[in-house]
Parts: structure tokens; C-alpha cells; sequence
């Protein structure tokens, strides 16, 4: 099905139900979103959350963009250690402009 931002809403619950699934196979919690949003003038939505990969906690942000057939996923994670600075510009390298 082609996903425009009129049918957004549609497949939202779907791409809910895997983000959360991800997060979990990955010792981790889904903890917002999905966020509407536009990237590059398509719909996407956006989530944030937990993970632990290798022994490591992360926070990570996925965006999922559509283009009518063609879906783009995106993703930013910071380690825990990390220190906050680094932390935030990860996170302003995953935020797209509305």
C-alpha cells in the first residue's frame, strides 16, 4: 500500500507494533513516539528508546520515512557512557526539520 501523509495513520499502528518488538529483542523499552513529522517533504514518524547491544546500554532514535512504496529507516544511537554533549548532538543529528 503507498503511504502518503493522508494515510499515515493507517500503518501507524504497525510500525508501532515493530518498533516496540525491536526494542525489546534488543533488552530495551520503547519510550516515545511515534512523533508525526516531515523529512525532505514526506511523511515519517519518529521514536526513541532503549537498547542493550554487546553488553552496552544505548538510546537510540529510529525514523521511518514513506514515500508511497518506498519506506526509509533511520538511526541514531548514543552509548550511555557517553558524555551528555555527545549525547545531544546525536540527537540533533536524528531531528529532522518539521
Amino acid at each position: 500500500m503507498p503511504v502518503t501523509a493522508e494515510n499515515l495513520a493507517e500503518v501507524k499502528p504497525e510500525v508501532v507494533t515493530a518498533v516496540r518488538q525491536l526494542h525489546e529483542q534488543l533488552d530495551g523499552a520503547m519510550q516515545s513516539g511515534p512523533e508525526e513529522l516531515t523529512v525532505g517533504g514526506l511523511p515519517a514518524l519518529r521514536f526513541r528508546g532503549t537498547a542493550t547491544i554487546e553488553a552496552t546500554p544505548i538510546e537510540a532514535t529510529v525514523i521511518f520515512v514513506f514515500d508511497h512504496t518506498t519506506q526509509y529507516f533511520l538511526a541514531a544511537s548514543t552509548r550511555g557512557t557517553w558524555p551528555r554533549s555527545s549525547s545531544a548532538a546525536a540527537t540533533r543529528s536524528c531531528a529532522p526539520s518539521r
